[in-house]
């Protein structure tokens, strides 16, 4: 049972959340069925991982049920009360951790009850609730437009009141609503149409666009910020960048999680699709916005950091000399890797910090020491010809290992079909160029004809990795 929909549920809780789920059961309000105060005691012995051998369905309904064989439809029945037990239980949590679903719910009761009196209170004390967290997002308009609608449309309410003004709200609160909705949806699909070179059609953006230059929704942040990105979106322009950052850092904490990633990665990949266009400044722009993630824990998915995420921190602390910061996030937040990868990316990330702090000895330990699996090698083998071309430049004696290593990289990505033809041809590109180049400089050239050569080489070559360190190289020839 250790794919069961039971299991996956509990796994879930945290160990305060399962010690009270058993005071739950023995709630005879809640089941008076004493096999599943049985079940949960044994399970609680497997609580978080439920990894053991010993939760076979068989196992398991030999020791709830000790005189009987194994009956499926019965161990089905006792896992399926349990199991909504959990859910009730879950919703009963999410209901005590959030007033205003719980408010919510009181409105909907009194709605269906008649109770008038007990739902306007409600209505009004709601409405000042909602005013009181910083957010005005999609959610909070939804939750507004939906209390006003209800409150006007309740048959007990007087329409005609001059006084209530949850009508006009409900109008006006409508309109915001689909607009944010609007410009979130756009994003999107916009993110899409970059990702699956499809096409979406975008209609209403016009109409939104009159109202605003009339004054509507002046000084709405989550408009502003939504109208900016779309503009960068359309045109690239930096100044529409900045404006955008300096607004997004602004009111960053006044988001909530879905606008709030929608957002930020958004100027995020504009900040890295510019360095990929050689926009030297933007690594600095790009860092400041991983940090921003990382102060903020936005980093962290769902107990989580993506590999490739914590790679490009890496590489952008180093591409900065924030050596200190950089070994500090690496020692920090490697704990939040998978597991399958997280040794293989804190060893790698610590052997490219000490090549980028110019201790390429000691990366060389580093990379040689590990055995590292097969995703990390083409990564790892060209950093240790990196660390050989770097001695080389300081002493020409490696110059017979930087090849043997050349030579070996080259055979061992052609002949391996694991990776994508993009990944070998990028890899064999720079190598074959780190070749060349290491020959030339032996060749004693004069004085910036390399720069000139290496443009050449990088631009009759669709693909090449590392092409910002090959022309810094040469640039200090």
């Amino acid at each position: 049972m250790k794919n069961s929909k039971l299991v996956k549920l509990i796994r879930t809780l945290s160990h305060e959340e399962f010690r009270r789920f058993h005071r739950y059961l023995k709630s005879p309000f809640f089941t008076t069925n004493k096999n599943l105060l049985a079940l949960y005691e044994y399970l609680r012995k497997y609580h978080p991982d439920y990894d053991s051998p010993k939760l076979e369905k068989e196992i398991v309904f030999k020791k709830i049920f000790a005189r009987a064989s194994f009956n499926y439809a019965k161990f089905a029945a006792l896992t399926q009360s349990m199991t909504r037990l959990v859910e009730d239980y879950m919703l009963w949590i999410n209901m005590q951790e959030s007033p205003l679903l719980r408010q919510r719910h009181l409105l909907k009761i009194y709605n269906k009850r008649n109770l008038f009196e007990f739902y306007e209170r409600g209505y009004v004390r709601m409405l000042e609730k909602l005013k009181q967290p910083p957010y005005r997002d999609l959610e909070f308009y939804q939750e507004k437009l939906q209390l006003h609608a209800d409150y006007y449309f309740h048959p007990l309410n007087n329409k005609y009141d001059l006084e209530d003004d949850s009508l006009e709200s409900f109008s006006d609160d409508l309109d915001v609503f689909f607009v944010i909705g609007k410009y979130r949806a756009v994003t999107a699909l916009k993110n899409r149409e970059r990702i699956l070179s499809k096409k979406y059609p975008v209609r209403f953006l016009s109409t939104i666009k009159e109202n605003r230059q009339e004054g509507w929704l002046e000084g709405h942040y989550l408009v502003q910020l939504y109208e900016l990105l779309f503009e960068l979106m359309e045109g690239q322009q930096h100044d529409t960048f900045f404006a955008f950052k300096k607004k997004m850092f602004q009111h960053y904490h006044d988001l909530r999680s879905t606008d709030k990633e929608l957002l930020f990665y958004s100027g995020l990949n504009f900040a890295i699709g510019q360095i990929n266009q050689g926009e030297e400044s933007f690594y600095k722009e790009a860092l400041e916005w991983y940090k921003l993630s990382i102060s903020s824990q936005l980093i962290i998915e769902r107990g989580k950091i993506n590999n490739v995420i914590f790679n490009n921190v890496v590489l952008l602390g180093c591409r900065e000399k924030e050596f200190v910061w950089t070994d500090h996030f690496i020692h920090n937040y490697g704990k939040y890797l998978s597991k399958s990868t997280r040794l293989d990316t804190i060893l790698f990330s610590e052997s490219l910090l000490l090549f980028h702090q110019k201790k390429f000895q000691e990366s060389m330990v580093k990379l040689c020491a590990h055995s590292f699996s097969k995703d990390f090698q083409p990564k790892v083998r060209l950093t240790m010809i990196r660390n050989n071309f770097e001695q080389f430049l300081i002493d020409d004696k490696y110059y017979e290992v930087l090849q043997s290593n050349i030579e070996a990289f080259e055979k061992y990505i052609t002949r391996d079909k694991y990776f994508s033809y993009a990944k070998i041809e990028s890899h064999i590109h720079c190598i074959r160029i780190i070749k060349k180049l290491s020959d030339k400089i032996l060749e004693r050239p004069k004085k910036g004809t390399l720069a000139s050569w290496l443009e050449e080489e990088i631009a009759s070559r669709e693909r090449v990795v590392v092409k910002d360190w090959l022309r810094e190289k040469v640039e200090t020839l």
